[in-house]
């Protein structure tokens, strides 16, 4: 049995940092680096699934940023085959698993995976790739119960190995499950209590985006460039630039120029501000 004693001397100090950052937009990315920890992973995101709408994508580290099509192309329809969203639809979705052993559970419906904007492939633990997604990884799927309903999947994936990913490996999560479940329901109620505050009224994609993100599209909609903003909120440039891509990502647009368009029309329905 592996024991406390187990987890490596860095968690102690990234753990910590969770809990310094836990009302703040920051906690994701900390959680993030927590994990990390534990197991060796390449990339992170965390998705929300909902019964009343489409998963909302609320986390992925930078680097997911280059697979955009892909990640819109999962949440607009591909998501409805993905073995974690059966799961969560049927009660199933909690804990540390490997994605390949809930496939074996609730296995992809037998259709026409075009139509889902993803193509067969035998080699994928599920059996096909979502379009624009990369292929040859494996993934380990950490499933939370969040209220009203709702359920996150934090998704760490990696290049496929030979054994996969390991029974310790699994374990050394698992020791630490109740702790992340705990940060992110926390983080997942301040979020949309925030949403609420700031306009109960506003709709859409812009749902999807953070406190922090949405204080930075405010200040792009009254003209601050991305040394102005990092002034005003006491971050680096480095940082406001992740958060415009990021936000630029999720309301799908690719200019400032776009941006500024999407805003008018999200003022004239009331959707923002």
């Amino acid at each position: 049995m592996l024991g406390l004693r187990s987890l490596p001397g860095s968690w102690a100090a990234s753990s910590a940092r969770v809990l310094e950052t836990l009302d703040t937009p920051e906690m994701l990315q900390s959680l993030d680096r927590a994990l990390q920890t534990l197991i060796e992973v390449a990339e992170t995101a965390i998705v929300v699934y909902s019964r009343a709408q489409k998963p909302t994508l609320m986390y992925q580290c930078q680097s997911s940023l280059a697979y955009a099509d892909g990640w819109q192309n999962y949440q607009d329809v591909s998501y409805a085959l993905n073995p974690s969203y059966l799961s969560f639809r049927s009660g199933r979705l909690s804990g540390v698993q490997r994605l390949r052993d809930i496939a074996l559970v609730d296995p992809s419906p037998k259709v026409d995976v075009a139509r889902y904007n993803a193509t067969i492939d035998q080699r994928e633990e599920i059996g096909y790739l979502t379009d624009g997604l990369p292929g040859g990884n494996e993934e380990l799927c950490i499933g939370i119960d969040l209220a009203c309903g709702n359920a996150a999947m934090i998704a760490m994936t990696r290049r496929r190995t030979r054994k996969g990913y390991t029974s310790q490996e699994i374990e050394r999560v698992g020791l630490v499950t109740d702790f992340a479940a705990a940060s992110l329901r926390r983080y997942w109620l301040n979020h949309r209590r925030l949403q609420q505050k700031s306009n109960p009224q506003r709709l859409g994609k812009f749902e999807l985006l953070t406190a922090r993100e949405l204080q930075v599209f405010n200040l792009l909609m009254e003209g601050h460039s991305s040394l102005s903003i990092s002034l005003h909120l006491d971050i680096s440039v480095a940082t406001v630039k992740t958060h415009r891509k990021n936000l630029y990502f999720k309301l799908g647009v690719a200019t400032q120029c776009e941006l500024f368009s999407l805003s008018r029309r999200a003022d004239t329905e009331g959707h923002v501000r």
